[in-house]
């Protein structure tokens, strides 16, 4: 249970970093991991080690009397507005060493256009999950984190990483 709870509190607190720049506009309620696997079969990538993929969900939280959320149309129509704030969540894929001392401690955030990931791919030549290829692995074997992060609500291929934006009534 400690490994799990390592990754939540990492993976919440990148997600974290990146919502409070430059203000505080949301929080993250939750992560749902839906799957976790070795990549490249328990490959080892140099000094980083063996990798591991996640996929799942992160759920936010934006409240509605933050001036900085007031340009988000009908916010306050929300459907699943509680106590002031409205939920909403995204797709995620996640790449790190299973090891977490053997990262170089740095996290690079792709939001991907159209729900399609491509830093990995550009970057080392392989699949853009490394999900049978991670290609030469400079990503991986410097030891980088990875995170790939739905923000659209209409992308609609296949395995795409979407937004799941909230619901206006009426």
């Amino acid at each position: 249970m400690l490994p799990r709870m390592r990754l939540l509190g990492w993976f919440a607190s990148s997600c974290l970093l990146v919502l409070t720049l430059p203000s505080l506009n949301a929080r993250v309620v939750r992560v749902d991991v839906a799957s976790r696997e070795d990549v490249s079969g328990g490959k080892v990538f140099g000094d980083a080690g063996t990798y591991e993929r996640f996929t799942g969900r992160v759920f936010f939280s934006v409240a509605i009397a933050n001036p900085h959320n007031r340009g988000i149309v009908d916010l306050d129509k929300a459907v699943n507005l509680n106590h002031g704030e409205v939920e909403f969540s995204a797709d995620f894929m996640a790449l790190r060493p299973k090891d977490s001392g053997k990262s170089n401690g740095s996290l690079l955030l792709e939001i991907p256009n159209r729900g399609r990931g491509r830093i990995v791919g550009l970057i080392d030549g392989g699949d853009w999950n490394a999900a049978h290829d991670a290609g030469d692995g400079w990503l991986l074997r410097n030891g980088y984190s990875v995170v790939s992060l739905g923000w659209q609500w209409d992308a609609a291929s296949e395995g795409a990483l979407r937004l799941y934006a909230p619901v206006a009534r009426n």
